[in-house]
Protein backbone atom coordinates (compact mmCIF):
# COMPACT_ATOMS: atom_id res chain seq x y z
CA UNK A 1 0.00 0.00 0.00
CA UNK A 2 0.87 3.33 -0.72
CA UNK A 3 2.02 5.66 1.92
CA UNK A 4 0.56 8.99 0.50
CA UNK A 5 -3.71 9.99 0.90
CA UNK A 6 -5.87 10.16 -2.07
CA UNK A 7 -7.36 13.95 -1.63
CA UNK A 8 -10.57 13.86 -1.02
CA UNK A 9 -10.66 10.58 0.00
CA UNK A 10 -10.16 9.44 3.84
CA UNK A 11 -7.44 6.39 2.60
CA UNK A 12 -4.27 5.61 1.40
CA UNK A 13 -3.55 5.32 -2.17
CA UNK A 14 -3.08 2.19 -3.54
CA UNK A 15 -0.03 0.43 -5.13
CA UNK A 16 -0.30 0.49 -9.12
CA UNK A 17 -3.07 3.06 -8.89
CA UNK A 18 -3.64 4.84 -11.78
CA UNK A 19 -5.62 7.77 -13.69
CA UNK A 20 -6.19 7.69 -17.53
CA UNK A 21 -6.17 10.78 -19.45
CA UNK A 22 -8.17 11.14 -22.77
CA UNK A 23 -8.38 13.84 -25.24
CA UNK A 24 -12.00 14.62 -26.50
CA UNK A 25 -13.66 17.89 -28.14
CA UNK A 26 -15.75 19.60 -25.98
CA UNK A 27 -19.62 17.75 -26.29
CA UNK A 28 -21.26 21.40 -25.92
CA UNK A 29 -19.85 21.81 -29.58
CA UNK A 30 -23.30 19.93 -30.81
CA UNK A 31 -25.28 22.47 -29.04
CA UNK A 32 -23.33 25.43 -29.16
CA UNK A 33 -22.56 28.26 -32.18
CA UNK A 34 -19.01 29.40 -31.93
CA UNK A 35 -17.40 26.41 -30.69
CA UNK A 36 -15.24 24.18 -32.55
CA UNK A 37 -17.13 21.53 -34.76
CA UNK A 38 -15.83 17.75 -33.42
CA UNK A 39 -17.60 16.25 -36.51
CA UNK A 40 -15.23 14.41 -38.20
CA UNK A 41 -16.44 14.14 -42.13
CA UNK A 42 -15.62 10.58 -44.05
CA UNK A 43 -12.74 9.91 -45.39
CA UNK A 44 -11.08 12.72 -43.08
CA UNK A 45 -7.83 11.84 -41.38
CA UNK A 46 -7.71 12.99 -37.77
CA UNK A 47 -5.00 13.47 -35.69
CA UNK A 48 -4.63 14.92 -32.03
CA UNK A 49 -1.50 15.38 -29.41
CA UNK A 50 -1.63 16.10 -25.98
CA UNK A 51 1.18 17.06 -24.10
CA UNK A 52 1.27 16.38 -20.05
CA UNK A 53 3.83 17.64 -17.94
CA UNK A 54 4.39 16.33 -14.03
CA UNK A 55 6.45 17.51 -11.50
CA UNK A 56 6.93 15.52 -7.92
CA UNK A 57 8.03 16.92 -4.98
CA UNK A 58 6.34 20.55 -3.70
CA UNK A 59 6.32 23.58 -6.17
CA UNK A 60 8.33 26.43 -5.64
Amino acid sequence: MGDKNIPGENRPSDKYLGVCFETQGSPASLHHQGLPSITLAADTIYSQQTVFTFQSGSAA
